[in-house]
């Protein structure tokens, strides 16, 4: 007979690795989006690092189950663990934007200090006859 730990929504069953590494993964993934929503100081290799080494376990133990057993030991997890993946991608997603923005921001503001403005409007017409 297996016996569940806790009982509450992140109760896996402990005799069962599968699982317990899909939780591993979705609370590392947790942990990283609660990170970037408070802007905490975040270091973005050590949280790649751990979502690799969770999905490295992962990708080992589940390698020679097939899908339906896969969804059997694991159905909850999975779901969750998407949910997971999915606020990560858009958490992900917005800063991304938001590098690009000040990238532009950035790039155009060195380009109008490199200018000489040899082609721009306010010098060509300066220095016309009215």
């Amino acid at each position: 007979m297996r016996e569940n730990q806790g009982g509450g929504k992140d109760s896996v069953d402990r005799f069962d690795p599968i699982p317990q590494l899909f939780l591993r993964l979705q609370r590392t993934l947790e942990f990283e989006n609660e990170c970037l929503r408070t802007r905490s100081v975040v270091d973005a290799s050590e949280h790649i690092a751990r979502k690799n080494h969770a999905l490295l376990e992962l990708q080992r133990v589940i390698g020679g189950l097939s899908s339906q057993e896969l969804a059997e030991r694991a159905g909850e997890r999975i779901q969750a663990l998407r949910e997971a993946v999915k606020t990560n991608a858009e958490i992900l997603s917005r800063q991304l934007e938001a590098v690009r923005e000040v990238s532009e921001i950035l790039r155009n503001a060195i380009h109008m200090s490199d200018s000489d403005g040899t082609y721009s409007v306010h010098h060509a017409t300066r220095g016309r006859a009215k």
